[in-house]
């Protein structure tokens, strides 16, 4: 089809993109003028006039225009068939047109890092304590942090990846100094942590430049780099962590690893934020027991 209208920041649909499509020779109505409107969308990636086909990628998934979570909303419009008195003209339900499945190469990782919902949950460990968890998505842009009690991560994403740039969790050194760490590629301040779209079995490199500071006044101790690899194991319908008993819905499954196709070093288990993970060397781990308020403040270090 031929994109024949890109509305930003528009009304109840927000972002959204209107393609003109003409049926084909080996449609039941060779000839028919037919339209697709996808909305609420954060971010478009074409422009008017532009022709597009199948897999062909028109648009970020969001929640906008007073929406939350992020979806795909899909109108079919059909001049002169559709149902009466909806926003939309001549809107017609689109399921009756959908004739081939479409082949699924690659998921959007990036729905199983951020929130789900407004609440937190509690991390039960393996040894004892417990972190109430939760992520903050910073409204309109693409950062968000995962907090955990009053440590947090901050990471970003964009169109092609999901990035990490800031963890204040390690912990004291020898010295008993709080600390926190940055990672970057190059001059970017900030460095890629996942492709974002995936599926089960891929591996993704990672090569940052790791620099530890001192929360006091965020005086640099040391910087060097790193490789490492993290590999998608699984996208799991629903999983139990046996810690807990907790079944949690549709869950990615990572783990990273010094080398491609190496043993696991630690593993991840993402549902709107992390809900599990796993030393997998010592065999510390920890799981979701329970849900919450969202009521946990993160700690301000004034040069973050």
């Amino acid at each position: 089809g031929v994109v024949e209208r890109v509305a930003t920041a528009t009304g109840a649909y927000y972002n959204y993109v209107i393609v003109r499509h003409v049926a084909g020779a080996e449609a039941a109505e060779p000839g028919t003028v037919f339209k697709t409107w996808y909305a609420h969308n954060d971010a478009l990636y074409v422009k008017v006039g532009q022709v597009v086909s199948r897999g062909e990628p028109l648009a970020e998934l969001g929640g906008t225009g007073g929406n939350w979570g992020e979806h795909s909303h899909l109108n079919l419009q059909l001049p002169g068939r559709g149902l009466p008195g909806y926003v939309v003209a001549d809107v017609i339900d689109p399921g009756p047109y959908y004739t081939t499945a479409i082949p699924v190469t690659k998921i959007d990782l990036l729905p199983y890092f951020l929130p789900r919902s407004g609440d937190a949950w509690m991390l039960q460990a393996s040894w004892g304590p417990q972190e109430k968890t939760r992520v903050e998505h910073d409204a309109g842009t693409r950062t968000f942090r995962h907090i955990k009690n009053t440590n947090w991560e901050r990471l970003h994403y964009d169109a092609n990846y999901i990035y990490r740039s800031v963890d204040i969790s390690p912990g004291p050194d020898d010295s008993g100094k709080d600390r926190y760490y940055t990672l970057a590629d190059g001059a970017l301040p900030y460095s890629k942590w996942s492709a974002r779209y995936g599926r089960p079995g891929d591996w993704f490199e990672r090569s940052p430049t790791v620099r530890f500071f001192y929360k006091k006044e965020c005086v640099p101790i040391t910087a060097y780099n790193e490789t490492s690899w993290l590999h998608v194991v699984n996208i799991h319908p629903e999983y139990q962590f046996k810690l807990t008993g907790m079944v949690v819905r549709d869950v990615l499954e990572l783990y990273y690893t010094s080398s491609k196709g190496g043993p696991p070093i630690e593993r991840y288990w993402y549902a709107g934020g992390l809900v599990g993970w796993m030393n997998a060397r010592t065999g510390d781990h920890s799981a979701i027991a329970s849900y919450t308020a969202g009521d946990n403040q993160p700690e301000v270090i004034p040069c973050l």
